[in-house]
This record gives C-alpha cells, structure tokens and sequence, in this order.
C-alpha cells in the first residue's frame, strides 16, 4: 500500500513539477512579452523626448543666432541715435548762436545809425550857434534856415526809424 501511495505521490509531484515548468515556461514568456511591451513604451516615450530635446537644442541655438544678431543691431541703432542727437544739439547751438549774432548786429546798426544822427545834430547845432553869431540878413541866411530844417526833418525822420527798428 505504501508502494501505492509512494509511487502515486511520485506521479503526482512529477507531474506537479512538469505542470511547474510548464508555468514556469509560461510565466517566462509572458514576462518577456510584458517586459518587451513596456520596454518598448518606455523607449517610444525616451525617443519622443530625445527628439524632443534635440529639436529644443536646435531651437535654442536658432534663438541664440536671432538674438546675438538683433543685440548687434540694437547697438547699431543705438550709436546712430546719439549721433543724431548729438547732431541735433549742435545745430541747436549753431542756431542759438546765429540769433545771437544776429541780435548783436542789430544793436550795432542801431547805435550806428544813432551815431549819425547825433553827428548831425551836433553839425546842425553848430551851424545854428554859427549862424546866429555872423546873423547876416540876407536872402542867403533864409535859404540856410530852409536846408537846416529840411535836414532836421531827416534827422528826425531818421530818429523814427531807429525807435522802431528797436521796437522790432
């Protein structure tokens, strides 16, 4: 009976054990294939990243380029813009001191044309003081007095001009 048992026993782990193996089998394939599905998700998704990468890589480079070029030509514009402005302050200074030039010259002609106008009152007078000492009492001494008035006149007319040359 032992015999029976014992050699039953023996069938029965033999065949355990082939049915262990055959799962084993089994299992082992099934893991590889899991093993080659994910592995092949993982590597999928590590080269999407990968390219993923490289395109960045090349995008920043691009980027680098695009914003060297444009630090080059702000710089550019930069230097342009103060000279323009320095330019334009000169041209302010030259203008400034054009008026001023302008504004003394016409001071000068002014003090000109007041210069000949007292010469000519100061000739005038004298001419009167000269005149009323020798007085003579012709017709000559009347026809001094006109050109003396008519000159005069002028000197006062020419006064006018000057007052408002200055109001100007």
């Amino acid at each position: 009976m032992f015999d029976g048992i014992l050699k039953e026993y023996e069938k029965s782990k033999k065949t355990v054990e082939k049915e262990n193996e055959l799962l084993k089998k089994e299992i082992k394939l099934l893991s590889e294939n899991i093993t080659k599905k994910v592995l092949i998700g993982v590597n999928s998704d590590v080269q999407v990243l990968h390219s993923n990468q490289k395109i960045i890589e090349k995008e920043t480079k691009e980027l680098k380029s695009e914003v060297s070029k444009f630090q080059k030509e702000v710089q550019s514009w930069t230097a342009l813009y103060d000279d323009l402005n320095g330019a334009l302050k000169e041209l302010g200074d030259v203008v400034n001191w054009a008026g001023i030039i302008e504004k003394e010259f016409k001071i000068i002609v002014e003090k000109i044309e007041e210069s000949k106008v007292n010469k000519i009152q100061k000739q005038q007078s004298l001419q009167q003081k000269a005149n009323q000492d020798t007085q003579p009492k012709n017709e000559n001494l009347t026809q001094e007095q006109q050109q003396i008035s008519q000159q005069q006149q002028q000197q006062q007319q020419q006064s006018n001009q000057v007052e408002q040359r200055k109001q100007e």
